[in-house]
């Protein structure tokens, strides 16, 4: 077969359009328009290219891994699935590109959205940040316009990746003495393992902990005086460290904390007496400011949140007696208010809560009278509450804390007559609760936090 090469062809005039056929005159064409666009007619179009660069072993900006010519990206992170790694902008970009990236390992790769690190023109915009597990691809186009990458389709950001999240740190609390402790829960397989390195960088109780898909803010409690401190935990290196910039603006204990995949509320407390303080922390930048208007509507301590990715409720607590109270804190207006509707089936303190996008179950906790197994669940978009005898603890206590991911919630540790390591797991789907002995902490504390 011959190629002809034709390097100018002019029309008649500048109104005519110019096609271009093969020898079969039924075959595909090209028709150059006059007005400058582009026809193709019966062509089948084939597109070839792909590479598979060096497996990720950091977090990466400004990646380049060769897409000149390519549409298929094959890459992976390391073989570790505990560890997952940033990616925070694509180099090589140019208009219209459509470029497939492809997750052939088994550690998660996460796509930054509009991710400072990485140059403006590489940056990724996205509904949420992205995660690809192994075996999950993502299809991006080149903005030229507005020099970023987009998704090609319509991508349904599950509650800031609580689908994805594969493990829990419990952290902090006391056997007896203060300790920094941090346990590791891993859902897929229900265990739980100490980690020093994500122990908290000062041993603390009646801390509170709210986070997203990468890492957690620890932030006040109780040393031998209450203080302010904020700890964040990277969940990708399992390593902790104090961050003065997110301390709480006020230094307080036995709060409680709910947030998005942006921020956390950190509300509630004590100090020498109940407050109702709203504190927000800015996982971006690390920064905490306190906000007036998502104050609490009473001062009160002794309380537990849950919520998902517009809003959290703020439950139960003391203030100069035991009480059911919820309130509500609307993430995007920064507001909080009262849901009476939304009250725990019966006024309790020192209660733990988790939950997924839809639901949060509050359990556990103490009456003026007892300790307790109850648990209540909050369904969110009615705003409602009721008991659920199902998900009861297998242990009535108090003091426990909880996390989970978008199938179950693990309410671990606390005290009964004496102090626990026991680990409960709440399937949110069927809506009951187990004691899973392989999950228990690796030692025995109360007043503890989790994420």
């Amino acid at each position: 077969m011959s190629t002809l090469s034709v390097t100018t062809i002019n029309t008649a005039n500048s109104t005519t359009d110019l096609t271009l056929k093969t020898g079969n005159n039924s075959g595909p064409e090209i028709v150059l328009a006059a007005n400058g666009s582009t026809i193709l007619n019966n062509f089948t179009l084939t597109v070839t290219g792909n590479v598979t660069p060096t497996a990720l072993a950091a977090n990466t900006n400004n990646w380049n891994p060769g897409i000149t010519g390519i549409y298929q990206v094959r890459t992976s992170a390391n073989t570790d699935g505990n560890i997952n790694y940033n990616i925070t902008g694509l180099d090589g970009g140019v208009n219209g590109q459509i470029v497939t990236i492809q997750n052939i390992g088994v550690g998660a790769l996460i796509l930054k959205n509009r991710s400072a690190d990485s140059s403006s023109e590489n940056q990724f915009a996205l509904p949420d940040d992205i995660r690809l597990d192994g075996e999950q691809s993502i299809q991006l186009y080149y903005d030229g316009n507005d020099t970023k990458w987009r998704p090609l389709h319509s991508i349904d950001v599950p509650y800031f990746h609580k689908t994805h999240l594969t493990k829990g740190f419990f952290s902090g609390g006391t056997t007896g003495s203060v300790v920094a402790t941090a346990d590791r829960t891993t859902y897929s397989t229900e265990t739980t393992a100490a980690v020093t390195g994500a122990n908290l960088s000062q041993a603390r109780n009646g801390l509170a902990a709210a986070g997203n898909a990468e890492k957690g803010f620890f932030s006040g409690g109780l040393t031998n005086v209450v203080v302010a401190t904020a700890d964040r935990t990277t969940y990708s290196t399992e390593t902790t460290a104090a961050v003065s910039g997110a301390n709480l603006s006020q230094a307080r204990r036995q709060l409680a904390a709910a947030g998005n995949a942006e921020k956390g509320f950190f509300s509630g407390g004590y100090t020498t007496s109940n407050v109702a303080t709203a504190d927000r922390t800015t996982y971006s930048t690390e920064t905490t400011a306190a906000v007036s208007g998502a104050n609490l509507s009473q001062s009160i301590r002794g309380l537990a949140a849950a919520g998902n990715a517009d809003k959290g409720f703020f439950s139960g607590g003391y203030t100069t007696s035991y009480v059911a109270t919820a309130d509500r804190t609307t993430y995007s207006t920064e507001t909080t208010a009262a849901v009476t509707g939304a009250n725990l089936s019966q006024a309790r303190r020192f209660l733990a809560a988790a939950g997924n996008a839809d639901k949060g179950f509050f359990s556990g906790g103490q009456t003026s009278s007892s300790y307790v197994v109850t648990s209540d669940r909050t369904t969110y978009s009615t705003e409602t509450t009721a008991a659920v005898t199902g998900a009861n603890l297998s242990q009535a206590r108090y003091r426990p804390a909880a996390a989970g991911n978008a199938e179950k919630g693990f309410f671990s540790g606390g005290q009964t007559g004496s102090i626990v390591a026991t680990a409960d797991r709440t399937t949110y789907s069927t809506e009951t609760t187990a004691a899973v002995s392989g999950a228990n902490l690796s030692q025995a504390r109360y007043l503890l936090a989790a994420i």
